[in-house]
């Protein structure tokens, strides 16, 4: 009886050491994100109660863009408080346009030709 007795302490105390040390290391975890620079630190009260930006795919699909023309790159800036993508694109004829484009509305802020 004694030895069972034992053996069950033994477990419990396994058991419950593991359970504390996983809970400990899932809160550093969460503790450790929370120190790393967040992206969204420069985006305004505003828009982080703002709906959320559309897909890309559906945002690529709103600006129609013209036959045969090739995505190369989206990246996601910020110009002050106000988000926005960088869109760069390759015409049929060959042309590189770079394209600011609004995430939530795909209306397009700004248009430059790349030489």
């Amino acid at each position: 009886m004694t030895r069972y007795l034992i053996i069950a302490t033994l477990l419990s105390a396994l058991l419950l050491g593991g359970a504390a040390i996983w809970m400990a290391d899932k809160a550093w975890d969460t503790y450790e994100l929370r120190d790393e620079p967040d992206e969204r630190a420069n985006i305004s009260l505003i828009e982080e109660h703002a709906p959320a930006p559309l897909l890309l795919q559906t945002l690529i699909e709103r600006l129609e863009l013209p036959r045969d023309t090739r995505v190369l790159e989206v990246e996601r800036e910020h110009h002050g408080e106000r988000m926005y993508y960088e869109i760069e694109l390759l015409t049929a004829e060959g042309r590189i346009y770079q394209l600011h484009v609004d995430p939530y509305t795909a209306v397009i802020i700004d248009r430059k030709e790349r030489h």
